[in-house]
């Protein structure tokens, strides 16, 4: 299968990249904002998972998440590539972060009632499973685990659109929103 990974140097792209070496892996990372039609041509799937996270500037994080989203639906449905789209499960947050992937599928959401093929994704934090042990009362998921559903779904025969939350371990909202504090705080 021809797969095009957007965001494919980033935590989760490297591991997805190095299970899929059976199939044609076409790499797009930093690059959302100039012409990227030519890397949809001739694939089958796109794994979309560039993003910026809740470190950058509010607008930065709506060009990529939005804007970036849009652009690679609206070129997924134009070269029929089935998408998925990895979300987050801060899409439920009122931050610029959450706001930007609640928006991004909305757009996944707007592209499927147009023939788009395309499943959302959205995981808690991610994380490699050797640090869970230290992690273990907050909502983290493996990345390990992560690929392993990813690479299932590319295998899928049925595309129908949903959306699956991957909440991981631990406890999500506030309790959550601490804890990480405390952690980033201890790591600085």
């Amino acid at each position: 299968m021809r797969i095009l990974i957007t965001g494919s140097k980033g935590f989760i792209g490297r591991y997805l990249v190095s299970r899929l070496i059976d199939h044609k892996i076409t790499e797009l990372d930093r690059r959302l904002e100039y012409d990227i039609e030519s890397y949809f041509k001739d694939q089958d799937l796109v794994v979309h998972l560039a993003a910026k996270l809740s470190k950058h500037a509010p607008e930065e994080i709506y060009r990529v998440n939005v804007e970036g989203t849009e652009k690679v639906a609206r070129l997924s449905l134009k070269y029929g590539c089935k998408l998925i789209n990895i979300s987050s499960i801060c899409a439920h947050d009122d931050s610029p972060y959450g706001r930007s992937k609640a928006l991004a599928e909305k757009i996944v959401g707007k592209y499927v009632s147009e023939g788009l093929r395309a499943i959302t994704i959205r995981p808690c934090g991610i994380t490699r499973r050797k640090y869970l042990p230290w992690l273990i009362d907050v909502n983290w998921y493996p990345v390990e685990n992560l690929v392993n559903d990813i690479v299932k779904l590319i295998n899928e025969d049925s595309f129908d659109y949903r959306v699956i939350e991957i909440k991981g371990r631990g406890n999500w909202g506030q309790p959550f929103k601490k804890k990480l504090h405390r952690l980033i705080k201890k790591l600085k």
